[in-house]
């Protein structure tokens, strides 16, 4: 199985497909090619089980202009930088979250008003807090 179809079944099993429908995903022909989209453009992070090589974590995030993140997906790559949409996170384990943690924290390593969709509504979160709290506990932890 190639990477893109990994990781659609993999989102679809740990999002669920009424959530992935909720975000205007009518079928899994769109959702390939979002996610074709993403990873084209650089958008798309993922971890796989060094054993297996299963997807075991994916964060879709990219910059933009506030209005850009508070609006449907465009098929275009938005122009801003002004804040960060983070368009999905789902993950297996406690490692995958961290290494996707410490992914962000390197992409998007200016602290910016970053926008989420949670729970079907548009919301602000503090990724970069949460992110850099995740890898400080790892540490402590050592």
């Amino acid at each position: 199985m190639n990477l893109v179809d990994q990781i659609i079944d993999y989102v679809i099993k740990h999002v669920g497909w009424d959530a992935l429908s909720d975000a205007g995903f009518r079928d899994q022909e769109t959702l390939k090619q979002y996610i074709s989209f993403q990873l084209i453009h650089q958008n798309l992070m993922y971890v796989l089980d060094p054993e297996t090589e299963a997807v075991t974590g994916v964060l879709i995030s990219y910059e933009c202009d506030e209005d850009e993140a508070y609006a449907r997906f465009e098929w275009t790559v938005p122009n801003g930088k002004k804040c960060i949409f983070v368009a999905q996170v789902a993950v297996s384990d406690s490692d995958s979250l961290k290494l996707l943690a410490h992914g962000f924290l390197l992409r998007f390593k200016d602290k910016k008003t970053t926008v989420c969709v949670r729970r079907g509504t548009y919301t602000t979160m503090k990724a970069h807090d949460i992110a850099k709290r995740l890898l400080t506990q790892t540490e402590a932890s050592l």
